[in-house]
């Protein structure tokens, strides 16, 4: 039997390439989260018949929305970028929005989920960081402290995001200064 050399570099090429995509979706999550700065975005209370799917917590933020003069400028399902800056308690807040990468500014995308125009010239953006993933066994009892926590509002309740060029990684949920892992592992089993 005769072996064909010339189909081997092609089988080292599929391999590399199947190897790489992963890595590079690591480096990219990695390099987020290290390099990263990082904003606390407040949460809002959520839907207590879907908050949660599987092995994740769905997010809801207070800072989604924008007041602007250039409601004509944007259209539902346009990708944005959200400039962001903290506030006076240190939660983040939107600074401007714009349809061009800002220089300069810290911010993540988004995508204009509705616009009404008049009178209040407000522009609501959905951000697709909107899952927090945990242990499977922890979360049953981390959605149920969190949504005790969001709907009583007796604390502050924020997710930890980090963002850096744009991208953003949430590391992690607070009820308070607690993390939620540590309310689920306290109170859970």
């Amino acid at each position: 039997m005769k072996i064909n050399f010339s189909s081997y570099p092609f089988f080292a090429g599929m391999i590399i390439l199947q190897l790489a995509v992963p890595a590079f979706m690591i480096v990219k999550y990695e390099t987020t989260v290290v390099s990263g700065k990082e904003f606390r975005f407040r949460t809002a209370p959520i839907d207590p018949e879907d908050p949660f799917r599987g092995k994740y917590i769905t997010l809801s933020y207070e800072a989604t929305s924008f007041l602007s003069n250039a409601t004509d400028m944007f259209s539902e399902n346009q990708e944005v970028f959200v400039s962001l800056q903290n506030d006076s308690l240190n939660f983040v807040k939107i600074s401007n929005i714009s349809s061009e990468e800002p220089s300069g500014a810290d911010f993540v995308t988004g995508v204009v989920s509705y616009i009404d125009g008049e009178p209040s010239g407000k522009i609501n953006i959905s951000y697709s960081f909107n899952r927090f993933y945990m242990e499977e066994t922890r979360a049953p009892r981390a959605e149920q402290v969190f949504g005790n926590a969001t709907r009583e509002r007796k604390e502050d309740t924020y997710a930890l995001v980090s963002v850096y060029k744009g991208k953003a990684v949430v590391k992690d949920v607070f009820i308070g200064e607690v993390s939620i892992k540590e309310l689920a592992k306290e109170t859970g089993e």
